[in-house]
């Protein structure tokens, strides 16, 4: 693969064929890319967020990309690293051309439908989700990235560069490494602001509903589509488990499309 400043790297991703694909007799699937965190690797990430087992049952691709080894913070280590949000250092080459490649090669390939492709991830690869909102929203129809919000490098939160509608359930543990107050000013309220601007949207914060463990606020845009949402998980530390992948699929991601002229249709 050949990155922004011509650095060829090996990459590889894994892919989930579910068990009622057949090539030949017209249908289309959805596909769901699947993002590790960091130090992680795809496989892992299958094991932890059984994102696979999912899609076996309802019936869509899955594809578990895998981050370049690389040195950077935390640690110096060469570990698995998406070179975004707050992980992004100076001189790091864009992962863009891999997810480009990722993307063109699984629909040249396998029957996929082009406007049901999403993108979820966790930790370091919920700011890689982030990533591709802001610069490839056109080919995702949705996006969930959980355990993160929209830090930059320097800690702080990035205005989208257009208004082209970017559906997203951000989720994060009450434990986690980010705070989930909600105040104006806090990062998860920039954070919001910046998607309900994109979605053509006020951040509404007064629209919560409980669920188990999950506490969540919903908002809706004109057509009372929701879509922005973000979710508090009480008693949860910095983790991904299978019960958010079924949730964030059956209540969220499978609901939207992203149409042949760019804009996004709920489903509801």
């Amino acid at each position: 693969l050949v990155g922004s400043e011509m650095c060829i790297r090996d990459r590889y991703w894994d892919v989930y064929v579910p068990s009622c694909y057949r090539p030949d007799d017209g249908a289309t699937y959805p596909l769901v890319l699947a993002i590790h965190g960091y130090s992680c690797n795809s496989g892992y990430f299958a094991q932890t967020s059984d994102w696979h087992r999912l899609a076996e049952e309802r019936g869509f691709f899955v594809v578990f990309p895998s981050a370049y080894p690389q040195a950077g913070m935390p640690a110096r280590l060469q570990l698995p690293r998406w070179a975004c949000g707050a992980l992004h250092n100076e001189g790091d080459v864009s992962e863009i051309p891999y997810f480009e490649a990722l993307l063109d090669h699984m629909t040249a390939n396998y029957a996929i439908d082009a406007s049901r492709i999403y993108a979820v991830g966790h930790s370091n690869g919920g700011m890689m989700v982030q990533e591709l909102a802001r610069t490839m929203p056109e080919r995702f129809a949705a996006f969930s990235p959980t355990g993160s919000l929209g830090a930059m490098p320097g800690g702080e939160v990035e205005p989208f560069p257009d208004d082209i509608q970017r559906p997203a359930w951000l989720m994060i543990g009450e434990y986690d490494l980010f705070s989930s107050e909600l105040s104006p000013g806090s990062l998860a309220w920039e954070t919001l602001a910046a998607y309900c601007k994109a979605n053509r949207m006020e951040l509404q914060p007064d629209n919560w509903y409980d669920n188990g463990a999950y506490h969540t606020l919903v908002m809706v845009d004109g057509s009372h589509a929701p879509m922005v949402q973000f979710t508090v998980i009480h008693n949860c530390p910095h983790t991904y488990t299978a019960e958010m992948a079924q949730l964030t699929w059956d209540t969220f991601l499978c609901h939207f499309t992203r149409e042949p002229d760019g804009t996004v249709r709920y489903h509801g």
